[in-house]
Order: C-alpha cells, then structure tokens, then sequence
C-alpha cells in the first residue's frame, strides 16, 4: 500500500502558507520536496491555489470601514423598522377583516328596517328578511354552516397571509 502521509508535509504546508517557499526555507525542506512525491504534489496543487486567490484578490475591491459600518447601520434600522411594525400589520388586517364582517352583519339586521329608507334603491337590496317565509328560512339554514366555515376559514388566513407578505418586504 503506498504512503499517503508525509512527517514533512506540515512543515511544507506553513513555508507555503508564510510565503517562504522556495527562497526562504531550509534547503533541507528543499531537497526532500524534490524526493517525496507527496510533498511534490502538496506544492502543485497549494501553488495553484494560491495563484487563484492572488487573481481573485487583484479584482476586488473592498469598501472603506466608515462605508461598512454606515450600511450595517442603515440594514440594521430598516430590519428593526420592519420588525416593529409587523403587529401592528396583524392587529390592521385583524381589524379590516372584523369590520367587514361587521358591516355586513349589519346589513342583514338592519335590512327589514332599512328598507323603507332605501326604497329607491330596493332593485339592489334584493335579500330581505321579511320576505322569507319558513321553508326559505329552512333554505338558508342548509348553507349556514358551509358558508359559516369558508367564513371562519377566510377570517383566519387572510391576516396570516396579510402578515407573511408584509414581513417580506
């Protein structure tokens, strides 16, 4: 079974690291790279790393510390902003769902009372209470739970999804 491991391979991998190789190590270090393959290798292959790394660095260009705390800062203040109005979303959503059902609510109970002041606009009230015999009532009573459901279910989602799109903005 071949040698995997070197006993001088770490001491090649810091004059590598140090940027001491090959001019300003021992020539000790010199002569067994030139003899182990494996420490052979480990200088091919953390040179070209290296010389990636130097090609990478030449392009960037890294921002002065004033300009990187300020924008920390900005990110910082905006996220918290974001983070503090995010109830205050919820209990708004909360509140437009409640006072549409309100609303209406109101409407249907109001209607029978409602309807001599709106006799105008009678063709769009087309819902009346007072007109409903009992079968009619039995009609309704059929609906009232599926409508009560999508209801109840629609009261509940909508400010859940009100508050999951508002937190990603």
């Amino acid at each position: 079974m071949p040698n995997v491991e070197c006993p001088r391979e770490q001491d090649l991998l810091d004059a590598l690291t140090a940027g001491r190789w090959p001019e300003r190590c021992e020539a000790e270090l010199r002569a067994h790279v030139d003899g182990c393959a494996i420490c052979t290798d480990l200088v091919e292959v953390v040179g070209a790393l290296f010389d990636a790394r130097d090609v990478v660095y030449a392009d960037v260009a890294v921002p002065a510390s004033g300009t990187v705390w300020w924008r920390a800062q900005i990110r910082a203040r905006r996220e918290a902003s974001l983070r503090a109005a995010r109830p205050m979303t919820v209990v708004q959503a909360v509140a437009a769902c409640l006072g549409l059902v309100a609303v209406i609510g109101l409407y249907f109970l109001a209607a029978p009372w409602l309807s001599d002041s709106f006799a105008p606009l009678s063709g769009l009230m087309t819902f009346r209470f007072d007109g409903l015999t009992l079968p009619g009532i039995d009609a309704v009573k059929q609906w009232a739970w599926p409508i009560a459901v999508i209801l109840g279910t629609w009261l509940i989602v909508t400010p859940i999804a009100i508050y999951l799109t508002a937190g990603k903005e």
